[in-house]
């Protein structure tokens, strides 16, 4: 017994060091003493209107979603596999007026404390980066915006994890 509780400890510093690794590695968190790049510095191609990334999971999933100004959209599942969709313009205006609200974001974070295995989702913008956890406390425009691009990615994916 006293052996399993001495090996807890370590066992979980490995896994907070493996998760912060990971999400260094995808742009989520920033090494003490660098510099993030603002939203428009090479994270936004020309043309886009939003890039949406979710990582993490017990599996680690990484999947990006863009659309473009015209509704064009992209999605790349974990598997590196890309898939693509045209939004309705109907839709377009609903991904701009809910992108369009995280003005007053940009560079925000929230981060559900002690968890594990969760994801985390990035949404950047011409005007923001916002990026927030599963479980976390967020202001409704950020969960409003997140949910769509997520129904988004799922459906442009077809269930491809």
């Amino acid at each position: 017994m006293t052996r399993r509780r001495a090996l807890r400890p370590a066992a979980t510093a490995i896994v907070a060091l493996i998760a912060a690794v990971l999400m260094v590695s995808a742009g989520v968190l920033t090494p003490a003493g660098t510099a993030q790049a603002s939203p428009t510095g090479g994270h936004l191609r020309p043309g886009s209107l939003v890039r949406y990334v979710k990582t993490g999971g017990f599996a680690y999933t990484h999947q990006v979603l863009s659309i473009d100004k015209l509704g064009r959209v992209t999605a790349t599942a974990t598997d590196g596999s890309q898939h693509h969709a045209q939004l309705t313009p109907a839709e377009v205006t609903s991904v701009r007026r809910a992108v369009g609200r995280l003005a007053g974001y940009d560079g925000r974070r929230y981060m559900a404390p002690g968890s594990a295995d969760t994801f985390v989702y990035q949404v950047t913008t011409a005007i923001a980066r916002v990026t927030y956890e599963d479980g976390a406390t967020r202001p409704a425009v950020v969960g409003e915006a997140g949910d769509l691009l997520n129904s988004i990615l799922a459906r442009t994916l077809g269930g491809i994890r």
